[in-house]
Order: structure tokens, then sequence, then C-alpha cells
């Protein structure tokens, strides 16, 4: 509403029992609230990921933390590398 300049406008939900029909009516105070919180959300998280990927950045052998094995019989050469130990028998 805000985007368009909206005074007010309405939600209709229709089923085949009955028909409801609300009128939202514009709130310039919400509005202000919502988009100085919005422009927060977009300088600290959006704009961060678009520019240079902040967040979801590929793993890539140079910049993901060492491989940790789980299994007793499995460790890691210099090169982070699977090794599997032979057991004895």
């Amino acid at each position: 509403m805000g985007c368009c300049q909206a005074e007010r406008g309405y939600l209709v939900v229709w089923t085949e029992k009955e028909l409801h029909i609300e009128e939202i009516v514009f709130d310039s105070e919400l509005w202000s609230e919502m988009c100085a919180s919005s422009k927060q959300i977009f300088v600290s998280a959006v704009l961060p990921e678009l520019v240079g990927k902040f967040f979801s950045k590929v793993a890539t052998k140079y910049n993901r933390p060492p491989l940790t094995p789980v299994d007793s019989n499995i460790t890691a050469d210099s090169e982070n590398r699977p090794v599997v130990k032979k057991l004895n028998s």
C-alpha cells in the first residue's frame, strides 16, 4: 500500500461456503517503521551477499575448515585427503 500510495485496500477470502471482505487502512507510522527495519536488514545482510557472497561463499580447499574424521580407522594426510588405517586382526 505504501509503494502504491494507496489509502486503503481490501482482503477478500472466498470459499464455496462463505465470502469475507476486510477493509485494510494504510498506517503511515507502521510503514515508516517497516521501511527503517527493511533498510537495516538490506544494508547488514542482503547488500554484503549481493556484492561479495559474504554468507554463501562456495567452499573450496582454501577456505573450508579441515575435515575431521568420524570413524576411528580413518585419518587425514597433510593435504586433508582421507587415509584408511588397516585394522589389526
